[in-house]
This record gives structure tokens, C-alpha cells and sequence, in this order.
């Protein structure tokens, strides 16, 4: 994720892509903290290497068909709305 976020024209580039704040994002940065599970599925959805990373960390598949790409997809939403 570290890559992913200095990859990003700025902290606040990268915190707003993900709903966080530029400090929350700084911290995650320097390793005094660690992202809330919202900004990591934020992550996980802007970055494919956070996917993978993420997926191989806890034993899985990285590829999702099509099927499992729109429930995953509207698993977030539910998440983002409420709805």
C-alpha cells in the first residue's frame, strides 16, 4: 500500500481517493498506525497489487470472474451508502 500512496501526486491526492484524512494517510506512511478496513477495501479496489498483496496475505485467489467482481462491487456500495 506504502507504494501505491507515494505513487500519488500528493498525501492528500491519496487520502482523498480513499476517504481518509492526509494525516490518517501520513501515519499508515510512516508505520504508526494502520488503515481502518474501508480505506484498505478503498485500496484494494484502486490498486490491483494492494488485491493481490491483500488476497495472498490471507491464503486466497486474486482473479474474481465476472460474477464475483459485481458482488464485490456491490458489497461496497452497500458499505459507501448504507444502502
Amino acid at each position: 500500500m506504502r507504494a501505491w500512496i507515494g505513487a500519488r501526486e500528493s498525501t492528500k491526492e491519496a487520502a482523498r481517493q480513499l476517504g481518509a484524512t492526509p494525516r490518517s494517510v501520513e501515519n499508515w506512511q510512516e508505520g504508526q498506525s494502520l488503515p481502518q478496513a474501508l480505506h484498505l477495501i478503498a485500496a484494494m479496489r484502486e490498486s490491483d497489487e494492494v488485491f493481490a498483496v491483500i488476497c495472498e496475505l490471507a491464503g486466497r485467489q486474486t482473479a474474481l470472474n465476472d460474477e464475483q467482481r459485481r458482488a464485490v462491487d456491490q458489497a461496497l456500495s452497500i458499505l459507501e451508502t448504507g444502502r
